[in-house]
């Protein structure tokens, strides 16, 4: 990413297919991006805006752009993640998840894709804090985890899912050692 811009490359010619906006300044973090690792569909998370709140713009970069150039780079969603500038991104392997943190890092937040639904909240902690990781588990493993790291020397793990409750007859029958 460079001051106010992000090129996305053609790795097979290294020629550029697509620029595309960035806030200027702001306080976020320089070159922020999250670019979803699977075949379809190519996203890519980056800051939008001005830059001095924790808004984002996701795009479709295998889909034509919409404006009438044939260029690729269809913007999927816009989230309003947070108050302040974004400092972490990551996706879940397939896409369908996107968590973010400011640089307040108090706040990891999950939003659901291509709804741009925010599916979870999770408090790291009440000091701020630089969130230096998140990462989701691989796909398949149960229950889903988020995982943040910070500059406070801790591993937050939080679980991705809704809570799931026994029903009274697992619960009557003492397998859980509730009383």
């Amino acid at each position: 990413c460079l001051e106010g811009e992000a090129l996305v490359y053609t790795l097979s010619s290294l020629t550029p297919a697509l620029t595309l906006d960035t806030p200027r300044g702001g306080g976020g973090v320089p070159g922020l991006a999250a670019l979803v690792a699977c075949d379809e569909p190519c996203l890519l998370a980056l800051p939008c805006g001005d830059g001095s709140t924790g808004t984002l713009r996701v795009y479709n970069l295998t889909a034509p752009s919409g404006d009438g150039s044939g260029g690729q780079g269809c913007v999927v969603c816009e989230i309003a993640a947070h108050k302040a500038p974004l400092a972490c991104l990551a996706w879940s392997a397939d896409g369908a998840l996107l968590a973010s943190a400011s640089v307040h890092g108090t706040v990891v937040r999950v939003h659901r894709l291509p709804s741009a639904t925010k599916a979870f909240t999770f408090r790291r902690g009440t000091l701020h804090a630089t969130i230096h990781s998140l990462s989701f588990s691989p796909l398949g493993m149960e229950p889903p985890l988020l995982a943040a790291t910070s500059d406070h020397g801790t591993v937050h793990i939080f679980r991705v899912a809704s809570p799931s409750y026994d029903s009274p007859q697992g619960l009557a029958g003492g397998s859980r050692g509730l009383l």
